[in-house]
C-alpha cells in the first residue's frame, strides 16, 4: 500500500501542470479538459482508498504483534524461577516496551515507502528543472546521513529513559501493594517526596532524549523549508547568467509540488528511522528478559503430566467422618501420583547464578513418603530457601568449582507438590476462586476442605459467603482470615483442595507442628546441623530444639483448636469488658464488598467531553510556555504559507518582466524559509523541554498526592492493578509518547494513529492556525471556491461531533481495559507475594497463560474498534477533500472566462487546496484523537478531584497547632468506641454494621497487653481504630488524657502525622524497593547519628549481613533477607524510634 500511495501521489505535479496549461489555453469545452475533472477525482479517491486499506491492515498486524508479545512475556514470566529473575520487570515491558514496538511497527512501512517516493520525486524534478534538481537531492542526502547517526544516540537515550520509568514503576508498585502498612506507619507524607523524586529523575533523564528530538526536528524541517529556496535559487542563477529561460507559473507550481513530493517522504524517513532503531532496542530488552528463563528447568503444568486427582469423579472423599490420625501414610491421594522419597545428596543452592556464596550448603536430606518433616532453625538459617530449592526455584550448584549439577529432585515428586508460601498470595477474586485456583471444580470436595480448614464459621460471617471478593492481596480480610483462606496460615485450604500428595508448608503452624512431626531437620547458616525424631532431639543436652523448651509428645487429637468463643477478660487482662463488645470482623468485610456493576461509567462526560480538562492540562503545562509555543507556531505558519503567495507574485512578474528584481524576490523567499525553520525549532524546544517537563511533573504529583491521601477503605475497594495502570498507562499517554510520532504531529507533516495529549494539543494549535491561513488565502485566490468553504466546515463539524461521541468513550475503554492485565502481571511477577512460585508449584502455568491471552484480547478490543472508526473518518475526510478539488477544477475549467480567473490564482489555489486537504484531515483527526486521548488526563483529573480524602476535624493539637507527640509514657483508653468501615459508595456507617461495638478498655503506662481471639474477632480492627483507619461512630480514644480519636472524620495530612506519633510494627514487613537501608531504617529522619542505626541492626542480628552487602547505603531489595529477617528489620526500625514514641503497637509482628 505505500507503493500505491506513492503512485497516486506522483500524479499531483502532472495534474497541476496540465490543469494550469489547459486554463491558460482557454479551451474549456474540450473532452481533454473535462477529463481532467475525472482525473483529479480518480487520484483523490485512489489516495483515500489506498490510505484506508493500508492503515487498517497495518493496525491489524500491529494488534497481532502486541498480543503475541504480551503472551510471550507472560509465558517467560511464569517460566522464570526466582533464581533467574533479573532487573527488567514484566510490567514495564508490557506497559512501555510493547507499546513502543507496536507504535514503531505501524510506521515501519513508511520507511521503505518513503525511499521509493524520494526516488520517483528526484526523477520527476530533474525533468522539470534540469540541473537545479541537484540542490534538493544533495540536501536530502546530507540530512538523511545526519539523522542516521542521530538515531543511534536517540536509541541509547531512550533506553536510559525506559530504565528510569521501570525504576519508578517498581517502587510505585511496591508502595501500592503495601498500602495498609503505609497507612499504619503514617508514611503518606514521607513517601510523597520519595516517589516524586523518582519521577523527577525520570523526567531529567528524558531531557537529553527530548533535546535530541529538537535536533531531529531541525533535520526534518530544514529540507522542506530550504529545498525550494535552493532549487529556485540555482534555477534563477542559471536563467540569469545563461539568459536561457525564466521561472513561469506552471513550472513554478509544478516544481513546488514536486519538491513537496521529495521533501515530505524525506521527513517521513528521517522521523521513522529512529523509531525502527528504537524498536530494535525494545526487542533487545524483551529478548534479555526472555533469556532469564532460558536455563530454567522444565516446570510441570496443568497441560502436562498425570491428571489432577480432583478430576477423578469416581473417587470422591469426604472428611466429615474421617479423623486426621487415620490418614494413610502414603497421603490421602497417594494412589494418584506415585513418587519416590525426596532426596538431596550433597547439594548446594544459591538465589542467583552469579552468586558466589550459596545460601544452602552440602545438604544431606531424605524425606520419606507419608511422613511429616519439620524444618526448623533460627531466622535466616535457610528454611524458606530449602522449600524453594525443592520446588526448583533456586540454582543447584556443586560444592566445588564447576558447572551446575543436574537437578536431583524427581520430576514425579514435583508434579505432586502443593506449596503454601509464607506470605499469603491472594488474587482479587472471590474466596471460592482463590481456594479452587485452577483445579477442576468438585463441590463435594470443596465443602470438605472448608470444614477441614475451619473456614465455615468465617464464611458464615460474610454476607456473600465464599462469593466475597477478597481485594488486592486480600486487603479486605483480616490477617488470620487471609492466612486460613489461602492456607490456615498461608495457603493450606488451596493446597488441600488441590489433592496433591506432597505439601510444602512455609511457617504454617509455627512450633506446634513439631510435636507431631516424624522427623525434624535443624538448619543453621544454610547447613543441616541436626536431624532426627522430635523426642530424641528434645532429650539432647543442647541444641536448637532443646532451647525451644517445647513438649515433644503429642497427637493430632491434642492439637489446639480455635473456637468461636468471644474474647474473655482473662485473655486481655487488664482490659476487662473488651470481648463483650467486639463483634465479628466479617461484618466489616461484608460492608466492603462492592457490586462490580456499581463502577459502570454512566457519566455523560464520557460521551460529551469536559472542556475544563483542557484548562487543567494547560495549567499543569504552564500558560507562559503554551503562549510562547503558540507565538512561534504563528510565525512558522506565516512564513510557510506566505512563501507560496510570494512564489506566485514572483512567477507572475517573470511573465511580463523576465528575471527582473531577482535578488529581491530570491532574498525574501530565502529569508522566509530560514525564519520558518528557526520558528519551528524554537516552538519544538518550548514544547519538548518546557511543556513536557511541567505537565509530567505536575500531573504525576497530583495523582500521587490523591492516592496517598485516600482513606484506607478506598484501597479495600480498588484493585492495585487499576491504580498501577494510572501511574503507568495514563502517564505513558500524557508524557511518554513515541517521541518521533509526537514530532511528526508537531510539525504537522506525517499523520499517525499514535500520540499523546501534549503533541495533539500543540498540533491543534498549529493545525488550526495553518488551516485558517490556508482558508484565507484560498478565499482570496479562488473566490468561487470560497462559497463552498462554509458548507465544508459545517459538514466537518457534524462529522467530528458524530465521531467524538463514540471516540471519547472508546478511548477511555482502551485505558481501562488494560487494568486487569496490570493486575495479573503484578500478581504473578511479585516475588514477595509468591505469585509466580505458587503458580509453578501447583502446575497452573497453562491455565494462567490462557487467562492472559484472554485478557490481552479483551484489552485490545476497544483499541481495534477505535482504529476502525478512525479509518472510517479518514476515508470520509479524504472523499470530502476530493469533492472540494473536483469543484475547484470543474469551476475554473468551465467558467474560466466568465469569472475572469487568473492562472496564478488557480496555481496558488491548487497548491493550497492540496495542503488544505491534508491540514483539514489532520486537524479533525488530531482534534478527535485529542478528545479521545485526553481521556488519560480526564481520568487523572477526575481521580484527583473525586477521590475521597481523610478529613481533619477534632485533632489533638498543641499550642503551636501541631499534633502532640507522645514521647513519655501515657495511658491509652477506649471509651465506648463503635467503629467500622464505610461501604464503598456510602456516605455513612450504621451502628448495626460496625466492627467494634461499645469498646471500653484501658492500657496503663508500662503494661504489655495482648489482644487475643480467633480470626475475624476484631483484633486488627481494634488497632486500626487506634490508627484512625476505620470510622469511629461513637465514643473516643484518649492518649495521655488527650482526645486522640473521636467520632467524626479526619484528614490525611493530620491523620498521617498522628500515626507517626505511634511506634507501629505491622504484620507484613514494609521495605520500599529501590531505596537504601538507611532510608528504610530511619523513615522519619529521627536518628541522631549513624551509630544509632548500626546499633539497632546489631540488636536484631542483621548488621553483619548489611555490612557485608555494602552498609547502610545499600539498596534494601538487594539484601538477601528472609521473611523473618525482614520482620527483624522492622523491629530495628522500631528500636530507632523508641526515644520519639512511647507507645509500641505490634500487629502479629512475631508471626514470621
Amino acid at each position: 500500500m505505500p507503493l500505491e500511495r506513492a503512485h497516486s501521489g506522483c500524479y499531483h505535479p502532472f495534474l497541476i501542470n496540465t490543469t494550469l496549461q489547459a486554463i491558460d489555453l482557454s479551451q474549456p469545452g474540450t473532452d481533454e479538459n473535462r477529463g481532467l475533472i475525472g482525473a483529479w477525482a480518480l487520484v483523490y479517491l485512489g489516495i483515500a482508498a489506498s490510505n484506508s486499506i493500508y492503515q487498517y491492515q497495518n493496525f491489524r498486524f500491529a494488534t497481532r504483534v502486541r498480543g503475541a508479545l504480551i503472551t510471550t512475556i507472560y509465558h517467560h514470566t511464569l517460566q522464570t524461577r526466582v533464581a533467574d529473575s533479573g532487573d527488567i520487570t514484566a510490567v514495564s515491558l508490557m506497559g512501555t516496551d510493547v507499546e513502543r514496538i507496536v507504535n514503531g511497527l505501524e510506521l515501519f512501512h513508511e520507511t521503505w515507502g518513503a525511499l521509493v517516493e524520494i526516488g520517483i520525486a528526484c526523477w520527476l524534478l530533474g525533468r522539470q528543472l534540469s540541473v537545479a534538481c541537484i540542490a534538493p537531492v544533495i540536501l536530502v542526502l546530507l540530512f538523511v546521513a545526519g539523522s542516521s547517526k542521530l538515531s543511534f544516540s536517540m536509541n541509547t537515550a531512550q533506553r536510559r529513559w525506559i530504565e528510569k520509568v521501570q525504576e519508578r514503576l517498581r517502587v510505585t508498585s511496591a508502595m501500592l501493594g503495601d498500602m495498609k502498612a503505609v497507612k499504619m506507619l503514617g508514611l503518606s507524607g514521607v513517601l510523597l517526596p520519595v516517589i516524586q523524586g523518582f519521577r523527577s529523575r525520570e523526567i531529567e533523564t528524558s531531557r537529553s532524549y527530548r533535546k535530541l528530538l529538537v535536533a531531529m526536528l531541525l533535520l526534518s524541517l530544514t529540507p522542506i523549508n530550504l529545498a525550494p529556496v535552493l532549487t529556485f535559487g540555482i534555477y534563477t542563477i542559471i536563467a540569469v547568467f545563461w539568459k536561457s529561460q525564466t521561472l513561469l507559473l506552471a513550472q513554478a507550481f509544478t516544481s513546488l509540488s514536486l519538491i513537496s513530493l521529495l521533501t515530505t517522504p524525506v521527513i517521513v524517513f528521517i522521523q521513522t528511522m529512529p523509531v525502527v532503531f528504537q524498536c530494535v532496542g525494545n526487542f533487545d530488552r524483551i529478548q534479555e528478559y526472555c533469556n532469564y528463563s532460558a536455563q530454567t528447568t522444565n516446570i510441570p503444568n496443568d497441560g502436562e503430566g498425570p491428571p489432577t486427582p480432583c478430576s477423578n469423579s469416581e473417587q470422591e472423599t469426604t472428611l466429615e467422618s474421617l479423623a486426621l490420625g487415620t490418614l494413610p501414610k502414603g497421603g490421602l491421594h497417594s494412589h494418584s501420583v506415585v513418587h519416590p522419597d525426596l532426596r538431596l545428596d550433597g547439594h548446594g543452592f544459591a538465589w542467583n547464578r552469579s552468586s558466589a556464596d550459596p545460601v544452602l550448603h552440602d545438604l544431606q536430606i531424605t524425606i520419606k513418603r507419608g511422613s511429616i518433616t519439620a524444618i526448623v532453625g533460627p531466622v535466616g538459617s535457610g528454611k524458606s530457601s530449602l522449600l524453594h530449592a525443592l520446588l526448583g526455584e533456586l540454582v543447584d550448584i556443586p560444592l566445588e568449582h564447576g558447572s551446575p549439577r543436574q537437578d536431583k529432585v524427581d520430576p514425579r515428586a514435583r508434579e505432586a507438590m502443593a506449596y503454601c508460601a509464607q506470605h499469603p498470595w491472594l488474587e482479587n477474586h472471590t474466596i471460592r476462586e482463590n481456594i479452587r485456583g485452577s483445579s477442576p471444580w468438585d463441590l463435594k470436595w470443596y465443602h470438605c476442605v472448608l470444614s477441614a480448614c475451619a473456614l465455615e464459621t468465617d464464611l458464615a460471617q460474610l454476607e456473600k459467603g465464599d462469593f466475597t471478593r477478597v481485594g488486592s492481596d486480600g486487603v479486605k480480610l483480616s490477617g488470620g482470615q487471609k492466612q486460613r483462606i489461602v492456607m490456615i496460615t498461608k495457603a493450606l485450604a488451596r493446597a488441600v483442595y488441590s489433592k496433591r500428595s506432597i505439601l510444602l508448608l512455609d511457617d504454617v503452624f509455627s512450633a506446634r507442628i513439631m510435636m507431631l512431626a516424624d522427623k525434624i531437620i535443624v538448619l543453621k547458616e544454610g547447613r543441616v546441623v541436626d536431624a532426627g525424631k522430635p523426642s530424641s532431639l528434645a532429650q539432647k543436652d543442647k541444641g536448637y530444639v532443646k532451647e525451644l523448651g517445647l513438649c515433644m509428645t503429642g497427637s493430632w487429637d491434642k492439637m489446639p483448636i480455635e473456637t468461636d468463643n468471644a474474647l474473655t477478660a482473662k485473655e486481655v487482662s487488664p482490659t476487662a469488658g473488651l470481648t463483650s463488645a467486639i463483634s465479628r470482623e466479617g461484618d466489616m468485610n461484608a460492608a466492603l464488598i462492592e457490586d462490580p456493576t456499581s463502577n459502570a461509567p454512566t457519566d455523560l462526560r464520557r460521551k460529551n467531553g469536559d472542556l475544563s480538562v483542557y484548562g487543567y492540562y494547560l495549567t499543569s503545562s504552564g500558560y507562559a510556555a503554551v503562549g510562547l509555543y503558540t507565538l512561534f507556531m504563528v510565525l512558522w505558519i506565516f512564513f510557510i504559507e506566505f512563501s507560496v503567495i510570494w512564489v506566485s507574485w514572483w512567477s507572475e512578474a517573470n511573465e511580463t518582466h523576465p528575471n527582473e528584481k531577482v535578488g529581491m524576490y530570491m532574498g525574501v523567499y530565502a529569508t522566509m524559509g530560514v525564519l520558518g525553520t528557526l520558528a519551528a525549532c524554537l516552538a519544538a524546544w518550548v514544547a519538548f523541554v518546557s511543556i513536557v517537563s511541567n505537565s509530567a511533573t505536575s500531573i504525576h504529583l497530583d495523582l500521587l498526592a490523591a492516592t496517598l491521601k485516600a482513606p484506607f477503605r478506598f484501597f479495600t475497594s480498588t484493585d492495585n492493578g487499576e491504580l498501577l495502570n494510572r501511574f503507568s498507562e495514563d502517564m505513558e499517554l500524557i508524557d511518554m509518547d513515541l517521541p518521533s510520532t509526537a514530532l511528526n504531529y508537531t510539525s504537522s507533516i506525517l499523520p499517525s494513529p499514535n500520540n499523546v495529549s501534549l503533541s495533539r494539543l500543540l498540533t491543534i494549535i498549529k493545525a488550526t492556525i495553518s488551516c485558517l491561513a490556508q482558508v484565507i488565502i484560498l478565499a482570496i485566490f479562488s473566490r468561487s471556491l470560497a462559497i463552498a468553504i462554509p458548507i465544508v466546515f459545517a459538514l466537518l463539524y457534524v462529522l467530528q461531533r458524530f465521531y467524538l461521541q463514540t471516540s471519547r468513550q472508546m478511548r477511555l475503554l482502551m485505558i481501562e481495559a488494560k487494568a486487569p492485565l496490570y493486575t495479573h502481571f503484578t500478581a504473578t511477577e511479585s516475588t514477595s507475594r509468591s505469585g509466580g512460585t505458587t503458580i509453578r508449584a501447583f502446575g497452573w502455568t497453562h491455565d494462567y497463560q490462557r487467562r492472559v491471552a484472554r485478557l490481552a484480547d479483551c484489552s485490545q478490543r476497544p483499541a481495534y474498534l477505535q482504529s476502525c472508526i478512525q479509518h472510517w473518518l479518514t476515508f470520509a475526510l479524504n472523499v470530502l477533500m476530493a469533492a472540494l478539488v473536483v469543484i475547484l477544477v470543474g469551476t475554473v475549467i468551465a467558467w474560466r472566462r466568465q469569472l475572469d480567473i487568473r492562472v496564478g490564482g488557480v496555481g496558488v489555489a491548487l497548491v493550497i487546496l492540496t495542503g488544505l486537504g491534508e491540514t483539514l484531515t489532520r486537524l479533525i483527526r488530531t482534534w478527535t484523537r485529542l478528545e479521545s486521548s485526553v481521556g488519560a488526563v480526564t481520568r487523572v483529573r477526575r481521580f484527583v478531584t473525586e477521590t475521597e480524602t481523610e478529613d481533619a476535624e477534632q485533632e489533638p493539637k498543641t499550642a503551636d497547632g501541631t499534633i502532640a507527640p507522645w514521647s513519655r509514657p501515657g495511658a491509652v483508653e477506649f471509651e465506648g468506641v463503635v467503629a467500622g468501615f464505610t461501604a464503598p459508595g456510602s456516605s455513612s456507617l450504621s451502628t448495626a454494621g460496625a466492627v467494634l461495638k461499645a469498646i471500653t478498655l484501658s492500657v496503663q503506662p508500662g503494661e504489655h497487653v495482648a489482644i487475643c481471639g480467633r480470626s475475624g474477632s476484631g483484633k486488627t480492627s481494634l488497632l486500626l481504630a487506634l490508627l484512625r483507619m476505620v470510622e469511629v461512630l461513637e465514643g473516643q480514644i484518649l492518649v495521655e488524657g488527650q482526645v486522640a480519636v473521636a467520632a467524626g472524620a479526619f484528614a490525611a495530612q493530620e491523620a498521617d502525622a498522628f500515626r507517626r506519633c505511634l511506634n507501629v510494627v505491622p504484620q507484613d514487613p514494609f521495605l520500599l524497593k529501590g531505596t537504601s537501608v538507611r532510608f528504610n531504617l530511619d523513615l522519619y529522619s529521627e536518628a541522631q547519628s549513624e551509630a544509632e542505626l548500626v546499633d539497632a541492626l546489631h540488636r536484631v542480628g542483621l548488621w553483619e549481613l548489611v555490612h557485608a552487602q555494602g552498609g547502610l547505603d545499600t539498596i534494601v531489595d538487594t539484601l538477601p533477607l528472609s521473611a523473618g529477617q525482614q520482620q527483624l528489620f522492622c523491629f530495628a526500625r522500631a528500636i530507632v524510634r523508641r526515644r520519639h514514641c512511647s507507645i509500641l503497637v505490634l500487629d502479629e509482628a512475631t508471626s514470621r
